[in-house]
């Protein structure tokens, strides 16, 4: 893939942190990101849909360490009432969730941390959603994803009583979306001005601009980067200042080197 000119290698699984438990009999995703950093030519190494209850030390000293793996993980902690998580059978606690996230935050700099939350679970009081909107508040993920709990059949939580109406499961998705939505124009405002590296996915062929992503955004899933210039290639990775924001979306402008001028 390095040969063909690929930059950016996402690694994905329903449980990234679980590789290597089937092959070797215990976690080896850390080694796997080592010899990933080693390849030449290949930038980023993004890690996407990590477990809480499976994250291990070892892990986190090696995407801290290694420059070419984008600080960036997608953590989905589904919940953080105690309750609902056991009802999901997550294996965690808020605790747990808590105290993980600490971590992170504080062993890997300039970090953007995901997660994908779950309202209207079968059970899911007024004080159980509660809890979690205010962890979505207090805990500033750089990015969020939030699903409406849905029915599914032959599953343990089709049988479980207490379902929750579609209505209020719709309230409980706009209320964490809202508050999401202040945290990340909060977020990208705080980022105008900065530099960061952007690496330029498409060209936008009706208005003469390019669209990227900052190492903070998977593809297809996260916020863009609209780039107002020419002369440039998908695959580039420049270094760009934040100028604007536009919507969820942030502006930025090539930072141009001594040759370029």
């Amino acid at each position: 893939m390095a040969d063909e000119g690929v930059k950016e290698i996402n690694v994905i699984s329903q449980d990234t942190t679980s590789y290597g438990v089937d092959l070797y009999g215990k976690q080896q995703l850390h080694v796997l990101l080592e010899k990933l950093s080693g390849i030449e030519n290949i930038e980023w190494i993004r890690i996407l849909y990590t477990h809480p209850r499976h994250f291990y030390p070892e892990l986190i000293h090696v995407i801290g360490r290694h420059d070419k793996i984008c600080k960036y993980i997608d953590l989905p902690v589904q919940h953080i009432n105690d309750t609902i998580l056991e009802r999901m059978g997550r294996g965690v606690t808020h605790a747990h969730i808590e105290s993980l996230i600490d971590d992170l935050r504080s062993h890997i700099p300039r970090l953007f941390l995901r997660t994908s939350v779950i309202v209207g679970f079968p059970g899911e009081t007024e004080d159980h959603f509660t809890e979690l909107l205010n962890f979505v508040k207090k805990t500033q993920f750089e990015r969020l994803g939030v699903f409406t709990y849905s029915k599914e059949d032959s599953t343990p939580a089709a049988s479980f009583k207490k379902q929750i109406s579609k209505k209020v499961k719709e309230q409980r998705l706009n209320e964490i979306m809202l508050a999401q939505q202040k945290i990340i124009l909060k977020k990208h405002k705080n980022l105008i001005g900065n530099k960061i590296p952007v690496i330029i996915d498409e060209k936008d062929k009706t208005n003469a601009r390019w669209f990227g992503r900052t190492y903070g955004d998977a593809p297809d899933v996260d916020s863009k980067v609209i780039i107002q210039e020419n002369h440039l290639k998908v695959g580039d990775i420049k270094n760009m200042i934040i100028t604007a924001i536009a919507g969820y979306d942030i502006i930025g402008r090539c930072i141009k080197t001594e040759k370029e001028e």
